[in-house]
């Protein structure tokens, strides 16, 4: 029996009790779900600030060391520009690391063959990694330059062979002119693609064309726009204007650009501008891919996006 004087709780306490701890709990559980999509948000935009930072960093490191060891600057560093679609980035950049030494990258050609597509090289220059790599002919005058593509090694008289059917980056029937003299020289390129294969996951791709093929390097960047910066006046200073065709010396930074005039001796530099897009769409957000120097804004469609840009000095070019 109960001592005298003690009480408890009222059935009507009880339940005003419970409504308010309802009414508590059912505010937290309001905040937490208005909450949620802004975290998840936040995720996202700082999942793609991160592609761009690490797809950022590798792509100035290869484009910094691109060219030089006689590497012809036309073909140094390059870009395949469009207005209407993502751009892409070709850097040829030494390698010494094929042979090892005290055999070097820059090799001297003793006999070159262009109907049966091949080339005899100083004795003990060859070296068995050399077969599927990528290599430069220079004629002795510097006049004439070809990409090319090794496709077998005879080890026993220094022999390279560049056959056409094996390779898609070797021309039938020679290189157009006599390599005899001349000299090859061993380059790692680098192709920096966008992937769009799937639309709904557009990927920056690496391609170290060592036989891998093109790799995932970040995902969820939808564009790369490049433009080319060009020392026309030698004074070390690219001047920038952008707001016209043709009025400073960048191309590819203003629509209706070309570079088909510069000389690529004036090369000096790159703007690289990505493009990161968040991996799901906002339902209460009319964004759009934006305007990124000379390819026009998308149509709108709810992803949220970053963008990160850089200028680069192509350090080997313009010593």
């Amino acid at each position: 029996m109960p001592g005298k004087g003690k009480k408890g709780f009222t059935l009507v306490e009880l339940l005003v009790a419970m409504m308010l701890g309802l009414i508590v709990l059912g505010g937290v559980y309001s905040f937490y779900v208005a909450s949620m999509p802004a975290y998840v948000l936040q995720d996202q935009l700082l999942e793609t600030q991160q592609n761009l930072r690490i797809a950022l960093e590798l792509l100035v490191e290869d484009t910094q060391r691109a060219g030089g060891a006689g590497i012809p600057a036309t073909v140094a560093a390059s870009t395949t520009n469009s207005s209407t679609a993502a751009d892409s980035i070709r850097l040829l950049i030494p390698d010494s690391t094929i042979c090892p030494p005290p055999k070097t990258q820059v090799i001297p050609i003793v006999t070159y063959n262009g109907s049966a597509a091949n080339m005899f090289l100083s004795s003990g220059s060859a070296c068995a990694a050399m077969d599927g790599k990528i290599g430069i002919a220079v004629t002795a005058d510097g006049l004439n330059h070809r990409t090319i593509q090794i496709t077998q090694v005879t080890i026993a008289n220094d022999k390279v062979n560049f056959s056409p059917g094996l390779s898609p980056m070797n021309s039938p029937g020679g290189l157009g002119a006599d390599y005899t003299g001349g000299t090859l020289l061993l380059v790692r390129q680098v192709d920096y693609t966008i992937d769009l294969t799937n639309a709904a996951k557009p990927v920056l791709a690496r391609n170290l064309n060592d036989g891998a093929g093109a790799q995932p390097l970040a995902n969820y960047i939808e564009d790369m726009q490049v433009s080319l910066g060009y020392d026309r006046n030698s004074d070390g200073v690219l001047t920038e204007v952008g707001s016209a065709v043709n009025d400073d010396e960048w191309v590819f930074n203003v629509s209706g650009e070309s570079n088909a005039g510069e000389a690529p001796t004036n090369l000096r530099g790159m703007r690289i501008v990505l493009v990161g897009k968040t991996r799901l769409p906002d339902a209460k957000f009319r964004g759009a891919r934006p305007a990124i120097l000379d390819r026009g804004q998308g149509s709108p469609d709810g992803y949220r996006r970053k963008i990160r840009e850089t200028k680069v000095q192509i350090r080997n070019l313009g010593l």
